[in-house]
């Protein structure tokens, strides 16, 4: 039978118009289930943003003897800048001490603490937070330096110029418990929310496919082929994915404007520094989430059609 996709597509409007309950149902099915899949999508997203501006938090603070020498002094910070799990050390003095804790305590407890009985330390940023227990293991365990420069250079008691180790051990390993945890069950709910929108679009084509059954029979046996009963049914789903897409799209939009976007004006003032999150960030990803909704809902209406026909097509 000779192909005429002009003839596809004329049936499948017909189909359409025929079953317009079917088709509306269809439709408000894809729209509800990417509506769903979209704001779910935007919601973790920010979150894993806010989780990682928290992971970038966690440092290691190395509280160093006044009376270190500069040389040894020096070692310790290129050594440790040497690091492949170090992104930054920064070197905090008396001074800078100080005016850390002054966004710490209350004005009482300052005038009580002289500047001069401030350590001086290293502030240690990581590459991967979730490694700071490692890093921090190096310094408790004395193993900074390379054990043939120690004893070249008569460093074997390099660690006793250590006052003190914070990286708040107990804090950091709930912290990564609870963002692991959220991460796994962020996943977990786009998932479900995807594959529930798969069933409930293929039960509303199925549902259209089986009271159409007798118009497949007359097609079979009037000799069409399987692929031409199919194009109709595959157009039809894949306009009713357009449609359903472009709804969800649209009413996400309209919620990134009135909600989305005041949420994350409020977690910015919240970080010193900028939070690159969906909408607001430096590389929104608004554009992406609604191009990638048109083309689930697109794949979905016609891979529903096609899985529905299965069972029909063969006589």
């Amino acid at each position: 039978m000779r192909i005429n996709p002009r003839l596809f597509f004329y049936e499948a409007y017909l189909s359409l118009r025929r079953n317009f309950v079917m088709t509306l149902v269809a439709i408000i099915q894809v729209a509800i289930s990417l509506l769903m899949i979209g704001s779910v999508y935007f919601l973790v997203y920010d979150s894993r943003q806010i989780i990682r501006a928290l992971e970038r938090e966690v440092e290691i603070n190395v509280y160093l003897e006044d009376s270190i020498s500069d040389e040894l002094f020096n070692k310790y910070k290129n050594e440790i800048e040497l690091w492949d799990e170090v992104e930054k050390v920064e070197y905090r003095s008396k001074e800078d001490a100080y005016e850390y804790l002054k966004g710490m305590v209350s004005e009482d407890v300052l005038e009580i603490i002289d500047p001069e009985s401030l350590p001086v330390s290293f502030a240690i940023s990581l590459n991967d937070p979730k490694k700071v227990e490692i890093v921090a293991n190096r310094f408790k365990d004395g193993n900074i330096f390379d054990l043939a420069e120690k004893e070249e250079e008569g460093l074997e008691d390099h660690w006793k110029w250590i006052n003190d180790l914070i990286y708040g051990k107990t804090y950091v390993r709930n912290f990564f418990k609870v963002t692991n945890t959220i991460s796994i069950l962020t996943l977990l709910i786009i998932l479900i929310l995807f594959i529930s929108s798969i069933v409930l679009i293929y039960n509303t084509i199925r549902l259209s496919t089986i009271a159409r059954r007798k118009e497949i029979e007359v097609m079979k046996l009037v000799g069409a082929s399987n692929w031409y009963v199919r194009w109709p049914f595959i157009i039809e789903g894949i306009i009713q994915g357009i449609i359903g897409s472009l709804i969800a799209i649209v009413i996400i939009f309209i919620i990134n404007i009135s909600f989305f976007k005041r949420m994350e004006n409020l977690f910015n003032g919240f970080f010193p520094l900028p939070l690159n999150l969906a909408i607001t960030g430096s590389n929104p990803i608004q554009l992406q989430v609604f191009l990638a909704l048109l083309i689930i809902g697109i794949l979905v209406g016609a891979l529903g059609s096609m899985i529905a026909l299965r069972k029909f097509i063969e006589i």
